[in-house]
């Protein structure tokens, strides 16, 4: 099956949502393990991972594209929160990349999905045919590149839940899938758990 968009994560965020000084006070321990330090990073990439993935949102800012099969006059891009666009690109019928000038697509701003959408008077240029999804839109989400950026609440969802898995660590889940958030949303803390709801972008794809 050929998909009409897809996303695919161009540059990551090497900075943490989290500092290892906020995840210490929370687990009022002291990190004097060298081994136990370097766990720290792996458990906060973990959250971070399961906090975006329940909430449908970007926490630090990172560096999308979006392939795209075919013109439309409006797109959504499914990253939230939206930064920049950096660039606007599609293969010609003669399959060279071809880059739309800014001044022919505009933006909209939310808080949850925004889309980007052509002046009226663009004139949509012929697609390559030998590409599948010649049109490629480059644009940054979230919420900021550093930890102080991020909402406190959706801070405190993350530390509440690094809590838990912190003190089950070296648990083995006897069914469902580490990448299964229908199942391990069932094992959040309560918090956890209403804080993201609250948050959570309600990403129905018509």
């Amino acid at each position: 099956m050929i998909l009409s968009s897809e996303y695919y994560l161009k540059t990551d965020n090497s900075n943490l949502p989290l500092t290892t000084a906020e995840v210490n006070d929370h687990l009022k321990e002291s990190f004097t393990d060298i081994s136990s330090e370097e766990l720290i990073p792996i458990f906060i990439k973990a959250v971070e991972y399961f906090g975006e993935q329940f909430t449908k949102r970007v926490f630090l800012t990172k560096t999308f594209t979006n392939y795209r099969r075919c013109w439309e006059s409006t797109y959504e891009l499914r990253k939230s929160k939206l930064g920049v666009i950096n660039s606007v690109k599609y293969y010609d019928t003669d399959d060279s990349l071809q880059t739309i000038d800014s001044s022919n697509y505009l933006t909209s701003n939310s808080e949850e999905f925004s889309s980007l959408y052509f002046i009226e008077t663009y004139s949509y240029p012929s697609l390559s045919s030998n590409i599948r999804q010649p049109i490629q839109i480059e644009f940054t989400a979230g919420y900021g590149t550093t930890e102080s950026s991020i909402p406190n609440n959706i801070k405190t969802a993350m530390l509440n839940h690094l809590a838990l898995l912190w003190k089950n660590r070296g648990d083995c889940m006897s069914q469902g899938s580490a990448f299964d958030t229908k199942y391990l949303e069932r094992f959040l803390p309560k918090s956890t758990l209403l804080i993201y709801s609250m948050e959570r972008i309600k990403d129905i794809i018509i």
